[in-house]
């Protein structure tokens, strides 16, 4: 009987101490789970946190490309006004180098057209010169040839009174007709045609007025006249 109360007792102290055990290991892996529970909810935390994180990076990454966007979009823009006003300038540039080449060309026929104009002009103005000596000489012969008429005249009137003063009246004389250069007004008709058709050729102006002197002299121009025929080619 003893034996098996000493045997009771023995399996008792060894379902306790198996308790005591299991019981231990058991609060050991419970408190392990606690261990292992805070650590979840540490790392749940942080999980949230770099969540947090992410979407606040990915908001201001989002923000930044956004940024650079239109930024880009921006400096394109920009980039096309360039290239536009670079477009702008360069045909600024070709019409200026054009309307250089141009002026210079027209400059080029205005120094042709002025040497040529001077020439013309020179040669004009020696023509005018030895029109003016030809026009001196005529009017020095018609002079010349009017004293000799007027000579002429008095001697035949001299040669009539001195036959009817005469005792032989029947011998008569023939008296010499006067003659000129010139017709009965003095003027050289073909040179005078000559100047006015050189007058009426001219397209210059300057060379028309140059003429006019010439014209004056030969047609009798006084002041008045000549400032007519100068102002009539001026308004041409």
């Amino acid at each position: 009987m003893q034996e098996r109360l000493d045997l009771a007792v023995e399996e008792r102290e060894r379902a306790e101490e198996q308790a005591s055990t299991f019981s231990r290991r058991r609060a050991r892996e419970l408190e392990e789970l606690k261990q292992k529970a805070r650590d979840a909810e540490r790392a749940l935390g942080r999980a949230v946190e770099d969540k947090d994180d992410l979407a606040s990076s990915q908001k201001e990454l989002r923000r930044q490309k956004e940024d650079l966007e239109r930024r880009a979009a921006q400096a394109n823009e920009e980039v096309s006004e360039v290239r536009q006003a670079m477009g702008q300038l360069r045909d600024a540039l070709d019409d200026s180098e054009k309307q250089a080449r141009d002026l210079e060309k027209e400059k080029a026929d205005l120094r042709r057209a002025f040497d040529e104009t001077q020439n013309r002009l020179e040669k004009l103005q020696k023509s005018s010169k030895t029109m003016s000596d030809e026009l001196r000489a005529i009017q020095t012969a018609k002079t010349r040839a009017l004293d000799s008429n007027v000579q002429s005249s008095r001697s035949s009137t001299e040669s009539s009174r001195s036959r009817l003063t005469s005792p032989t009246p029947k011998s008569r004389a023939v008296a010499a007709q006067p003659s000129g250069t010139a017709d009965s007004s003095g003027i050289d008709y073909v040179y005078l045609k000559n100047v006015l058709l050189q007058f009426m050729e001219q397209r210059d102006k300057k060379h028309q007025q140059a003429l006019i002197p010439v014209l004056g002299m030969l047609l009798h121009f006084d002041k008045k006249d000549e400032q007519k025929w100068t102002a009539a080619v001026s308004t041409r």
